[in-house]
């Protein structure tokens, strides 16, 4: 009898202990990805920049299609801030280069520039299809507001992007003026984080006809590290042709070659590349891209190989096969990105 008491008073087993965090931090998550309408988010809470951000009404979920919070030096600002954010530099920046991941995304936008020079039907990102350089006032504008705006958050950065989606077709001299008055009034070399590291796209044919002296000014900016993302999209001619791109399959491959020589000879610069999958496209096109990585002629220290599901028409099977043919060729490494924005 004493012991059936002594049973019936013993505690629970430690192992629920676990199982009531897992369930706590589960509802954490939640209150995170999933919030009342009436709660927007304030600062303070952590919501990715990138993160599509889902309300609850009383009748339905409902999905909102445009970035609603944004992490800016470790904390949540809501959409008011970001309205700020985008007046002062014209506009939201419709894509961040993959690259920012070595940042966590968190860098100070400053556009160089609008538009593309590409016109790639595939594009979902160009405002404006009709590329100018953004002038010298306009960027002094933009990059004194940020430093008004951001004020003692500034050590919280060590990142700063050129847009939009080829700010190295701005040339020599809007980069250098934009990266040097940038890096001097948003107070890049007292940040809290160790480096620096300057981020803008460029296109394949950009690449190609940029000078040489381009390449030169841009190792020679403040800047510990120079990240330029290429669009390649593939080394097919005809997914090139349905894709739209303005380039050809020896173009592309050309490119390649001359992105591996700049990060060879050029301490500064990490160019990156980016290649397209989708269920939609042809079998060449993934073992183009799969050769191509495969080709260079020494494993790459510097450079990366960013593969992007084309949206709407990429399952994860599909995705994740396509994917795995291509990363087991490549000398350097691959990485999926998904679209991030700000």
């Amino acid at each position: 009898m004493a012991r059936n008491q002594a049973s019936n008073n013993r505690k629970p087993p430690i192992i629920f202990a676990p199982l009531i965090v897992l369930l706590w931090a589960l509802v954490k998550i939640g209150q995170i990805e999933f919030l009342d309408e009436e709660e927007r988010p304030q600062r303070g809470l952590a919501i990715q920049a990138y993160h599509p951000v889902r309300y609850r009404s009383s009748s339905a979920w409902q999905q909102k299609g445009r970035i609603e919070a944004v992490v800016m030096g470790g904390s949540i600002v809501g959409r008011s801030y970001l309205e700020r954010l985008h007046a002062l530099t014209g506009g939201p920046l419709p894509v961040l280069p993959p690259d920012t991941i070595d940042v966590e995304y968190e860098v100070l936008p400053v556009m160089i520039a609008d538009g593309c020079t590409g016109g790639c039907t595939f594009c979902k990102f160009v405002d404006k299809l009709h590329f100018h350089t953004r002038d010298e006032k306009n960027v002094r504008a933009q990059i004194e507001g940020l430093r008004d705006m951001f004020g003692d958050d500034l050590i919280n950065y060590n990142a700063v992007v050129l847009g939009q989606n080829d700010a190295l077709a701005a040339g020599a001299d809007a980069i250098d003026f934009a990266a040097r008055l940038a890096y001097k009034e948003l107070q890049i070399a007292d940040s809290y984080h160790e480096g620096s590291s300057l981020f803008m796209f460029g296109g394949a044919h950009t690449l190609l006809e940029a000078p040489e002296s381009l390449f030169a000014t841009l190792n020679r900016l403040p800047f510990e590290n120079i990240y330029i993302n290429v669009g390649l999209e593939s080394a097919h001619r005809p997914t090139l042709d349905e894709l739209g791109k303005p380039q050809t399959g020896r173009d592309v491959r050309r490119a390649f070659r001359l992105l591996q020589r700049l990060n060879l000879e050029y301490e500064k610069l990490n160019i990156s590349c980016n290649f397209l999958i989708g269920d939609d496209l042809p079998p060449e096109h993934t073992e183009s891209v799969r050769a191509l990585l495969a080709s260079a002629e020494t494993r790459m220290s510097k450079g990366t190989a960013f593969i992007s599901p084309i949206e709407g028409q990429s399952t994860h099977r599909r995705t994740r096969t396509e994917f795995t043919k291509i990363k087991l060729a490549a000398k350097m490494p691959v990485y999926l990105y998904l679209v991030q924005r700000l």
